[in-house]
């Protein structure tokens, strides 16, 4: 008898009801009860032996498996190298090091192993799942082993699925089969802690809308008809996540032996009394985490910050006062459906004003529903709407805007437990009510800046900036020159006020960097300079100033050399001589 089929997490279609049903092989597998007693069929080979290939242990596992790729060979699909075993043997040993010896749970049951050494055995064949898990007895607890894909089945987070699988069973095997989405769930959430939370468990983690105890019982496709991997349940682990935030990680293991204390019992009771013995319910407990799906919190950054799946189309409200047409939504026990709701028409075409939304959601009577309203901008949380009979509400403050990167969600919980409270119908209304005299704002202010080391003050007035003069100390002016140019460097923006000995020759804009400044000296001012300027010359001071004059920096000055110009005298005239 099979159990706990790991599909692949893309898997896009599932080929063969054939697939998902039991292989019709008993567990009397060699090592264990002897030879299989089944015989091969028709294109399947033995599983690896002692006659048929080989073995490599480590301290808790065994694998079996065939080397043998030759054209000749039975299955040459399933071959693999001693190093693929051993990789094998080292992500068994990494599993049982964090389900077993980190975090507590029972070691698996010893089946005697293949020549008596208590190992879990490991079969590398060509199944087509991923992993198959096989038990040895029946109710409530077996020893176990373990089929894993030669071509996409030996890896850790397989693996780590396979043995939480195997230590599971040791603890409780339900009496149903309708009951193994517990073992599923749980033992998908457990390889995702093992192998801290990779891209594996994220490409079809969630499915809301799907009941948590949903689980086919046929080996067909009951709960999702194209994706083996929502299909059996390993999509749903984000909820005992959830479960072991608040509650440790030890959760999932009062929830098995819950189970095997009381022979016959559902998953749902076994978690619920669980729940209960932590002082909460399921439905409280499912609630919460239909919040944690559209506002995260389960303490996982990157499970935090997923996107919920969204039932439907989004909805938006528009940039007019309008009351949206109701929109019906039907959802199963212990399943969740979730409704996008964006601001403005998404064209961001149009003038945005600021605005109120009002939800209104009809209730389906006597499931205990709560549902929640998130807007995901900065500093948002979660509100509850207010339940008043059948009927929950909120008003939130909205705009017309198109927000690109944010969205509001609503979330439509049916908590109740009872198999027969499905298809309870949710109607919601949404009102937009618009004030077109206050202008709205399309985008979150951004969060505050990290600061890291020193903090530096900086001054709140108007400052001057640094100069410096470029060229000598000494500055020549030609008995031609009318001007003084200078090259000055700015660190920034300001005014710089020249003056010539006393006289002022005005004030000229700067910018950082290097200036080009000229000014031009009045003819009557150039005479009394170059008169003054003597041997020493006069001096030349430049004065920078804030942008708007107010505040003075530190001045530099240069000495100008100004020689007076020769003074032409008139020719004499020659003397006229009397002849």
């Amino acid at each position: 008898m099979a159990v706990l089929r790991r599909l692949l997490v893309l898997l896009a279609l599932v080929v063969g009801a054939a697939v998902l049903a039991s292989p019709g092989l008993s567990a009397t597998r060699y090592g264990k009860r002897g030879i299989d007693s089944t015989a091969p069929g028709p294109g399947r080979c033995p599983d690896p032996s002692p006659a048929t290939g080989f073995e490599l242990g480590s301290a808790h596992f065994l694998v079996h498996y065939m080397s043998d790729n030759s054209a000749s060979s039975c299955d040459p699909q399933r071959a693999i190298t001693e190093t693929t075993a051993g990789d094998v043997l080292g992500w068994a040993e990494a599993a049982y090091a964090t389900e077993v010896v980190a975090d507590g749970y029972q070691a698996p049951l010893s089946d005697g192993g293949l020549g008596g050494d208590n190992r879990t055995d490991i079969y590398v064949v060509d199944d087509g799942p991923l992993s198959t898990v096989y038990w040895d007895g029946g109710p409530p607890a077996s020893s176990a082993s373990i089929n894993l894909d030669a071509k996409s089945g030996l890896t850790s987070e397989v693996i780590a699925h396979a043995v939480f699988n195997v230590i599971q069973i040791g603890m409780w095997l339900p009496a149903s089969a309708a009951d193994y989405w517990v073992l599923e769930e749980s033992a998908e959430w457990m390889s995702a802690t093992v192998n801290n939370y990779s891209s594996w468990f994220f490409t079809n983690a969630g499915a809301p809308d799907i009941a948590l105890d949903c689980r086919d019982t046929l080996g067909t496709n009951k709960c999702d008809l194209t994706n083996g991997y929502t299909n059996l349940g390993f999509s749903r682990w984000p909820f005992w996540q959830s479960v072991a935030t608040k509650y440790g990680v030890g959760f999932a293991k009062e929830v098995l032996l819950n189970g095997a204390a009381n022979p016959g019992e559902s998953g749902v009771a076994a978690l619920s009394n669980v729940l209960a013995a932590h002082g909460t319910t399921l439905a409280d407990t499912f609630t919460a985490w239909s919040v944690q799906q559209i506002a995260g919190g389960y303490g996982v950054t990157v499970l935090d910050q997923q996107k919920p799946v969204i039932w439907g189309s989004k909805v938006a409200t528009g940039i007019a006062t309008a009351t949206l047409p109701k929109i019906n939504v039907p959802v199963n026990h212990l399943s969740t459906r979730i409704l996008e709701i964006d601001r403005g028409d998404g064209t961001g075409a149009n003038a945005c004003f600021a605005a109120t939304l009002t939800l209104t959601v009809n209730l389906p009577p006597g499931i205990g529903s709560r549902p929640y309203f998130y807007w995901n901008g900065l500093n948002s949380t979660p509100v509850a709407l207010t339940v008043n009979g059948n009927t929950a509400t909120t008003t939130q403050p909205w705009d017309t805007c198109t927000w690109f990167g944010n969205q509001a969600y609503l979330t439509l919980p049916n908590p109740s437990t009872d198999p027969i409270a499905n298809g309870q119908l949710f109607t919601v209304t949404a009102h937009v009510d618009v004030d077109n005299t206050k202008p709205g704002q399309s985008a979150s202010p951004p969060p505050p800046a990290v600061v890291s080391g020193q903090v530096v003050s900086v001054p709140s007035s108007d400052p001057a900036p640094l100069i410096s003069v470029f060229g000598p100390e000494l500055l020549h002016l030609s008995a031609a020159d009318t001007g003084v140019r200078l090259i000055v460097q700015s660190s920034g923006d300001g005014l710089v006020q020249a003056s010539l000995g006393g006289h002022p020759l005005g004030v000229q804009s700067v910018r950082g960097g290097n200036n080009d400044l000229r000014w031009v000296l009045p003819k009557g001012v150039l005479a009394g300079l170059r008169r003054s300027a003597g041997a020493s010359g006069n001096t030349l001071v430049l004065l920078p100033l804030s942008p708007s004059g107010s505040i003075a920096g530190t001045a530099s000055t240069r000495t100008v050399s100004m020689p007076q110009p020769a003074v032409k005298r008139p020719a004499k005239k020659p003397k006229r001589r009397l002849r």
